[in-house]
């Protein structure tokens, strides 16, 4: 009786732990579509219809080339706007069940700047390791010469934008001083001699 209870309990088991695990993976899955869908889809819809009304001729590696910048720029910056893409989601918490206020936090856990940064360095260092080692090896490209090109030119606009960012809160720039600085060029000798000599009196 036993041994029959176990086969019997076992599939029945096996589809519960299967259950448990794909709801964490629906959950990371869905939040990093819907901030792919907002930070790299947006720019990529502006830009193609722009193109479309204005006539500009913009290559597809050219649009993709700024949405991937742009897209990897938002991302990483837009915490605010994707907390409340997350929010209307069909991840929010209902308050229906216990489970859907630990997935909302998750997925506000996984959106968080740094994750986002770590997560984009990743993908663009699988994606420039699988086309340096394929160039290398076998004189082959990914996607095509073009897009390729794109998408390295895309990272290494990321890496000058989030090494300005960082340079940006360790500079000790006071612009009040820069602007009053600035200001006193306009000052010529003849204007800075009357001015001391009215102080003087």
């Amino acid at each position: 009786m036993k041994v029959a209870s176990i086969v019997v309990s076992a599939p029945l088991q096996f589809l519960l732990l299967a259950t448990g695990l794909v709801q964490p993976f629906i959950t990371i899955v869905g939040t990093y579509l819907f901030v792919t869908m907002f930070g790299f889809g947006i720019p990529a819809l502006i830009l193609k219809g722009v193109d479309y009304v204005f006539g500009l001729g913009l290559l597809p590696e050219t649009i993709c080339f700024i949405s991937i910048s742009l897209g990897s720029i938002l991302c990483a910056n837009s915490y605010i706007v994707t907390k409340k893409i997350i929010h209307w989601s069909p991840l929010r918490n209902r308050g229906e069940h216990r489970y859907e206020g630990y997935r909302e936090k998750l997925a506000h856990y996984l959106i968080q700047p740094e994750n986002v940064v770590f997560l984009l360095y990743l993908t663009y260092f699988i994606l420039l390791s699988v086309t340096g080692f394929m160039q290398m090896q076998y004189g082959e490209i990914l996607i095509s010469e073009g897009f390729d090109s794109a998408i390295l030119k895309a990272f290494l606009v990321f890496i000058a934008f989030t090494n300005m960012k960082t340079k940006a809160h360790d500079s000790k720039l006071d612009f009040q001083e820069i602007l009053k600085l600035t200001m006193g060029l306009f000052v010529h000798d003849d204007d800075y001699w009357l001015l001391n000599r009215n102080n003087k009196k």
